[in-house]
């Protein structure tokens, strides 16, 4: 059994739906409602709750006030919200005695990641693997990104292709991640 990280944006989405494709049936979709963008954030969590049972798959989503995460440890909207998906992951590994968490990173985050990287001085080339885990509270989370080879734009031309529906964060294009 495998957990499918699903946001309801498009490469989460399009994620879903090889999966589904490509004849896996042991799925759990999480959800990890950020609550940054007020109804926008719980309209994602309808959605994606949607999607769920439209698949005939589980459904797991929790709620995490990342803001308060962020005020309280003193830490950076990337670093705090990344810990709680990382935590709402762990929860739900155990829960469903799954074997892993599949996220929708794809080929241009990638390369994103090592352009930041370089320019930082940080970590130089270091990009996103394809699978790494880490820890926590006991629990060891692997993180596995199947789509790490193939592009935004044939993610793109997949949806079209397939009519596939999703949420748009307006909060990416102002420059926003989460």
């Amino acid at each position: 059994k495998w957990l499918v990280a699903v946001s309801g944006g498009r490469d989460s989405v399009v994620l879903l739906e090889l999966l589904v494709r490509l004849g896996f049936r042991r799925l759990v979709i999480v959800h990890v409602n950020h609550q940054l963008r007020e109804k926008a954030s719980d309209d994602d969590a309808v959605f994606v709750k949607q999607l769920a049972e439209r698949c005939g798959i589980e459904f797991h989503s929790e709620s995490i006030d990342v803001a308060a995460i962020m005020k309280s440890d003193r830490k950076g909207l990337e670093s705090a919200a990344r810990e709680a998906r990382h935590a709402v992951f762990a929860r739900a590994l155990e829960k469903y005695k799954a074997v892993g968490v599949m996220l929708g990173h794809h080929a241009d985050d990638q390369a994103e990641t090592v352009l930041y990287n370089l320019l930082r001085g940080a970590h130089g080339l270091k990009g996103i693997r394809f699978k790494n885990s880490v820890t926590i509270d006991g629990v060891e989370v692997v993180l596995v990104r199947p789509m790490l080879d193939i592009r935004r734009s044939e993610i793109d031309q997949y949806i079209q292709i397939y009519g596939i529906e999703y949420r748009e964060d307006a909060s990416n294009k102002e420059g926003f991640t989460a």
